[in-house]
């Protein structure tokens, strides 16, 4: 058992993935508005990634999920004479339509071989252990890795991109990112982040790099936020520069979307223990607007990981984003900085200003 959250770096195959484990939070409890057999035997099958339709049998509905041999799995209480059976008792079995005979998985009827084991906890553990044999993607453990999301920003402005699979989430580069010195300069870039936020880390060294440039800030952070869109006009060569502008506002955790949901729901709260007329509807409409942007946050990120993986360069043209002329801006940096007074000039040919190197550490961050 980890000790602490650790991210492990791996070549499988084409791909470059960073896996998340570490230390276990506690299952939590069901819940309360998820009750009755049929809701509970069905999320158990679906987590698994069957699906699962109902039919009505003689006394009973039965559950019926299509296998991948091409079976079907159908699981129900006894149906006839259903009265004279114990309560727990259940049957499963796996059945083929052109087929009028069956493999019995589990039977707890009164005279079944699985009549002393009552309930729907040793039937679906019977169940587990057919699929198995099936060859069924294994059911995710559903208890949180601790501190798992703290990783993920630190993946995330990398350059990684998440997937979700019925096994789980994991991080990759993007696929076409085939450049093993890019790829190499990625992962460096993560460690250094996930190691100074206090994460375990384990990579093979040819999955490193010792060139001092992997470390250095992104383009897109170097000119701040409120000039990220005369960053992307002027200045994105590579669809990674416009991948770094959107990690700047629908980064998860810090991200300036994220962090405008939880000012949002915070404003809500607070005006919550403030009362007053309207107070209700009010802090309503603040969660209600933080939810919003929440979702379409989630629609960006998703975007991003699709324009990660083009990886690719700006096509050449005439509309292709051609530098301005010296002292003119194109008119969407013009808009963008219209809208923060406080905005600082910068030209639209030339480099970005130099990164500000972080300010030193002087103690050690705690452990996770």
């Amino acid at each position: 058992m980890l000790d602490r959250t650790t991210v492990t770096f791996a070549r499988e195959d084409s791909l470059v993935t960073a896996r998340i484990d570490g230390p276990r939070l506690p299952v939590p409890a069901p819940p309360p508005y998820k009750v009755g057999w049929v809701p509970r035997i069905s999320a158990a099958l679906e987590s698994r990634g069957l699906s699962c339709g109902l039919e009505q049998g003689i006394s009973e509905t039965f559950i019926l999920a299509p296998l991948p041999d091409g079976r079907n799995l159908l699981i129900t209480p006894p149906q006839e004479p259903a009265e004279e059976q114990p309560p727990g008792a259940w049957l499963a079995m796996a059945l083929r339509e052109s087929d009028a005979g069956c493999e019995m998985w589990w039977d707890s009827e009164t005279t079944g071989p699985d009549h002393a084991h009552l309930g729907i906890g040793p039937l679906l553990a019977a169940v587990d252990r057919r699929l198995d044999g099936l060859g069924v993607v294994p059911r995710p453990d559903p208890r949180p890795v601790l501190n798992e999301a703290g990783a993920h920003p630190s993946l995330y402005r990398a350059g990684f991109v998440p997937v979700e699979l019925p096994t789980g989430r994991f991080h990759r580069l993007p696929l076409g990112m085939t450049d093993h010195d890019e790829q190499r300069g990625a992962v460096t870039r993560a460690i250094g982040s996930l190691r100074f936020e206090g994460f375990e880390v384990q990579c093979p060294p040819e999955l490193l790099t010792e060139d001092p440039r992997a470390h250095h800030a992104t383009r897109a952070r170097d000119f701040g936020v409120d000039h990220l869109a005369a960053f992307v006009s002027d200045h994105a060569r590579h669809t990674r520069d416009v991948v770094a502008a959107l990690d700047e506002i629908a980064s998860p955790l810090d991200g300036t979307l994220a962090q405008a949901v939880a000012a949002l729901h915070a404003a809500a709260d607070w005006w919550q223990h403030l009362g007053g007329p309207d107070a209700e509807r009010h802090l309503y409409r603040l969660h209600l607007m933080a939810t919003e942007i929440d979702r379409r946050t989630v629609e960006v990120r998703t975007l991003r990981g699709e324009l990660a993986d083009r990886h690719t360069a700006k096509p050449p043209g005439p509309r292709a984003g051609a530098p301005a002329p010296p002292g003119r801006d194109s008119s969407r940096a013009q808009a963008a900085r219209a809208t923060s007074p406080s905005a600082r000039h910068t030209p639209s040919t030339g480099t970005p200003p130099a990164a500000q190197p972080p300010a030193s550490q002087t103690s050690p961050r705690p452990r996770r």
